[in-house]
């Protein structure tokens, strides 16, 4: 009993603060775990496979066409690399254990620059505990937030070190070695992102106009900010194997090559739509509202100045994706928070508003737990059970329709395949035994497109040993399960 009265009373003794910074890094962790995959191709194609071919695994064939154009920074292949090295050493090899590693050193790291960026602010802009425990809960556990600070993309590290960077000269602190800090995490943040380049443009304008007493402190970081794009930039001639400079690649293959546009285009008010439906109804009709007025409000803030550059320019390209947002997410909370608390200053909220905020909450909550749990890719959820149990089929896999390693087109996802494995494709179910046959195959692990696979084929036993609908839903009368768009494998041996 008595040590039931000590816990309580050091849980009781814990700010709510804490209790939110500790909650948040839970969730994040738990997102981290069952985020298996990737959210776009480009977190899986142009990092993992890219560390595939420089490891020695794949040829440059089987790459994207962005390799031939170098025009992605090698910075994070590089980083792949080095940590599948490193589990090497220790005879880790599994891919998912991998990247379950690199989401959960992601996470810590997106945790912690939020939690320490909340501090600065919170002090000095949300005075009011309400506010605080709002504002500090929004850039935790908006329903996305979870999902997309796991990603190990180049979205998510250009975000990190943005924001370390703006968190130290937030701080105000104009030591030196904060000053090469700054320098050293806006280099980053653009080598991790060339395009976030416009929102470090942005920060030295702010200098320039509103920081003109700590300019002399603040020369040391541009010579560091440099020397950390020529690093970046000897990786990538490292990388590639000649003379090249990956940011200007990829504005030629972009802006001039017209090559982004080839992936559809969007008018120039995609991102306030995405902002509507980002947010959670019945309030996020009115939320840009808040938003645009702390832009006015903190015009000479430094988060203003470093999200108007990127964002401006976001509008105006044709090409326009939700991720191409992402690394603006903390920022855009803030100011959105900051003018909602701005409004209410002296305003009391009214019994409907109150209502709306309950019910946002309430959808908010459900939607973050469904992210939190749900895998990113749930092909690669599939080629997971394949990999942890493909000895029970002798090593062979076959799909219908064409191979299962091959997610978008024709590019592979070699990361993610067993080693020494036979894989292959046929046209349908019908082809089965008579293609079993003809290679000598007497066991096998089946990828049927569909939630149940109902023929009985003669002299073979078919047993469903993955899926991620259970049978019963088949039974439902008001569910079309012949509708539902899903796989499921089944284990194939001769009798």
């Amino acid at each position: 009993m008595n040590s039931v009265f000590s816990l309580t009373n050091k849980l009781n003794s814990i700010s709510v603060q804490d209790k939110i910074n500790y909650i948040a890094l839970l969730v994040f962790f738990v997102a981290a775990v069952f985020s298996i995959g990737h959210y776009k191709g480009d977190e899986h194609y142009q990092i993992l496979e890219f560390a595939q071919y420089k490891i020695g695994l794949i040829d440059a064939q089987q790459l994207p066409w962005e390799f031939d154009a170098k025009m992605r920074p090698s910075l994070q292949p590089w980083l792949v690399v080095g940590i599948v090295s490193l589990f090497k050493y220790f005879s880790l090899t599994n891919p998912f254990t991998i990247t379950t590693f690199l989401r959960l050193i992601t996470a810590f790291f997106s945790w912690l620059i939020i939690k320490n960026l909340n501090v600065v602010l919170i002090e000095k802009y949300f005075p009011e505990k309400k506010w605080a425990i709002l504002f500090s809960c929004c850039t935790f556990f908006l329903w996305f937030v979870p999902f997309f600070s796991v990603r190990f993309s180049s979205e998510n590290y250009s975000e990190i070190f943005l924001l370390t960077g703006i968190y130290f000269i937030i701080k105000g602190s104009r030591c030196l070695m904060h000053v090469i800090i700054i320098g050293l995490c806006l280099g980053l943040s653009v080598l991790f992102k060339a395009q976030i380049g416009l929102s470090v443009l942005g920060i030295f304008g702010w200098f320039l106009f509103y920081e003109k007493k700590n300019i002399k402190i603040m020369l040391p970081l541009i010579p560091v900010f440099i020397s950390v794009i020529l690093i970046g930039s000897y990786l990538d001639i490292l990388f590639y194997e000649e003379l090249t400079f990956t940011p200007y690649n990829f504005i030629k293959g972009n802006l001039d090559g017209g090559k982004a546009s080839e992936f559809g285009t969007s008018p120039f008010y995609y991102y306030l739509l995405v902002f509507l439906m980002a947010t959670i109804p019945p309030i996020s009709i009115i939320l840009p509202l808040f938003f645009f007025s702390a832009l006015s409000n903190l015009k000479k803030h430094i988060i203003v100045w470093a999200i108007l550059p990127y964002l401006l320019t976001l509008c105006f390209i044709a090409h326009k994706e939700v991720r191409f947002l992402l690394p603006l997410k903390y920022l855009i909370t803030f100011l959105t928070v900051y003018g909602i608390a701005n409004y209410f200053k002296e305003k009391k909220i009214k019994k409907y508003q109150l209502f709306f905020f309950k019910t946002a909450l309430i959808l908010n909550s459900i939607v973050m737990l469904y992210m939190s749990l749900k895998p990113a890719n749930g092909t690669v959820l599939y080629q997971k059970y394949l990999y942890d149990h493909i000895d029970e089929a002798n090593r062979t896999i076959l799909t219908t329709d064409r191979d299962y390693y091959k997610i978008t087109g024709e590019l592979q996802t070699s990361f993610y395949r067993p080693k020494n494995i036979s894989s292959f494709s046929i046209t349908n179910d019908k082809e089965i035994v008579d293609f079993m046959f003809k290679k000598d195959i007497t066991s096998c692990l089946y990828v049927h497109r569909g939630l149940s696979f109902s023929d009985s084929i003669p002299g073979y036993s078919f047993k469903k040993v993955y899926a991620l609908y259970p049978d019963w839903i088949t039974k439902v009368p008001f569910i079309n399960a012949s509708k539902i768009r899903t796989d499921c494998i089944y284990l194939v041996t001769k009798l």
